[in-house]
Order: structure tokens, then sequence, then C-alpha cells
């Protein structure tokens, strides 16, 4: 696996955290990203880049957060995007865009692969919007880089 640091100021995200989100979605979260958060709620990566089919340099800025309250957290950004893009695809990062980082859990509940939503897109699009990135999280993870300067 692609060696990975994480940088995060907040508290780790708790057990029951994680057993909540996975029954308010109906779906198991994959267990290496359940290691990071539980660590790095909100943690941001180094490297940080990865590359979609069609637009390279793409930045993940951070995971989603468990604990920040006002709108930001991954509950709170579930609930407002799931009747754009689907009640099984879950948001677990961000751009520095307002752009999302995806599982998607349309056709498993375990292991799902990593989709990327442009905000900006067609809102019409719905779950067409939704770029495939990589088979697994791990996969996901595997691909990052840091961007020659």
């Amino acid at each position: 696996m692609n060696p990975i640091k994480w940088r995060s100021d907040n508290l780790p995200v708790t057990e029951t955290d994680i057993v909540k989100l996975e029954g308010v979605v109906g779906i198991v979260l994959p267990d290496s990203y359940k290691e990071i958060v539980k660590s790095y709620d909100n943690g941001r990566p180094r490297p940080r880049c990865f590359d979609l089919k069609n637009r390279e340099g793409v930045v993940f800025n951070s995971l989603l957060s468990f604990s920040i309250p006002g709108g930001d957290n991954i509950f709170e950004v579930y609930n407002r995007t799931k009747s754009d893009i689907g009640k099984r695809v879950l948001p677990f990062a961000d751009d520095p865009f307002g752009n999302l980082i995806c599982f998607d859990y349309r056709e498993t509940d375990n292991n799902p692969p990593i989709v990327f939503w442009d905000h900006e897109a067609d809102s019409d699009a719905g779950e067409e919007s939704l770029k495939f990135v990589a088979n697994s999280f791990d996969e996901f993870l595997d691909m990052l880089y840091e961007p020659d300067d």
C-alpha cells in the first residue's frame, strides 16, 4: 500500500460513530477506511492527488469529519446529497472546491468502488454525474501522488 501520512486536529472517531453511520446508510464501511478515521477524523493525506479518466491532479482535500457541527460532517453531507447522487452513494472526502469523493454502494453492501461527484455537473444528471475513480478504497489510496511543482 502507498505510504500515506495523515494530519488531523480532531478527536478520534469511536466505533459507536462508525456503527451509527453504517446503520444510517445500511452498508459496511471498508476496514482500512475505519482504521484511518478512528485516528484521523477530518484527516488530510499526503500524498494527496489522483487522476480521473479525463482529468489529472484532482486534490483529495480531507476526509469528511464525523464530529464537526454545522453541515460539514459526514452525516449531514450524506443527508444533503442523497437526493442528488442516490442513497447508496456515501461521500467520505472532499476536494478544495466542494466536490466529493464517495463510496459507491449501488451494487454492493461492502468493499465498494470509489467515485467522484462534481457538484457543478448538471444537477439533472443525478447518478450519471458520478465518475469512476477506483475499484476499492485501498486501490484509491494507492493511486495518490504528490504533483511535481
